[in-house]
């Protein structure tokens, strides 16, 4: 980045914000009665989580396509309140809506069990192109 102010700093962030900038959106639906709220995001890493292991597997080969769903499905939470019937009882969903022309990615290859953390060893299969599908229509 520039140690300058003004014009030149703002032009910085201009291409660092056109190529290596995205967009996510999260939304939190009520499963009682259907409401939902929605928030953007802009980013310029993305962290992806690891898919869970598979019962009795050790070291195994993941693609990059698995954690980018693995980010993408729905989760359920209860940490939240609906405002229109109270109810806490939600799924919440997040997905990309504009992609980075260049994209950082961080794996979150940390887990922790019985208050240890332990460092996943799990070969990531990465493309040299990775080709997502356009977002869904909201």
């Amino acid at each position: 980045f520039s140690r300058g102010g003004g014009d030149e700093a703002v032009r910085m962030d201009s291409l660092v914000s056109k190529y290596m900038g995205g967009m996510t959106e999260s939304e939190v639906r009520c499963n009682a009665c259907g409401y939902s709220t929605s928030n953007r995001d802009k980013f310029f890493v993305l962290t992806l989580q690891l898919p869970e292991r598979r019962t009795g597997a050790g070291r195994r080969v993941i693609s990059l396509e698995e954690c980018f769903e693995q980010y993408e499905r729905p989760q359920a939470i209860n940490s939240w309140a609906c405002d229109k019937c109270q109810k806490r009882e939600a799924t919440q969903t997040t997905r990309i809506i504009t992609h980075p022309r260049t994209l950082i990615v961080h794996l979150a290859r940390f887990e922790y069990h019985t208050g240890q953390r332990l460092k996943r060893s799990d070969d990531i299969a990465i493309p040299a192109a990775l080709h997502r599908p356009p977002p869904p229509a909201p």
